[in-house]
């Protein structure tokens, strides 16, 4: 699992399949999904489009509104789908993307709790 937790970091940027977690551990993709299941409580495909979404919220709560865009950060994290980014970050986190990219002042508002998306 450390293993996956470094090729998370390294490739936050891109798409990541589930046969690429495979190779760099190892095993087989069942074997793959019982190991997030043992260690998160979600699969593995849930659980990087989870991550994803963290790394969107974050980056949008940092970003100035008048020179970046949701769908520029979202690309920036390798999430490609604009419709589907919204509405899984809606059912996340409690608001739409555009919300959090506008609220103001950066890093203050109310917390979020989230829970995996699916």
């Amino acid at each position: 699992m450390a293993r996956i937790a470094e090729v998370l970091r390294e490739r936050e940027a891109s798409p990541l399949r589930l046969a690429d977690l495979c190779e760099v551990t190892g095993v087989s993709e069942r074997t793959l999904r019982s190991m997030f299941l043992e260690q998160y409580g979600v699969g593995p495909k849930r659980y990087v489009r989870t991550r994803k979404l963290h790394a969107v919220r974050a980056a949008l709560a940092q970003a100035d509104p008048t020179r970046e865009t949701v769908s520029g950060i979202a690309r920036r994290f390798g999430l490609s789908d604009i419709g589907r980014m919204a509405k899984d970050y809606s059912a996340l986190f409690g608001e739409y993307p555009r919300e959090t990219l506008m609220r103001k002042p950066r890093g203050a508002g109310k917390a979020y709790y989230a829970k995996p998306v699916g």
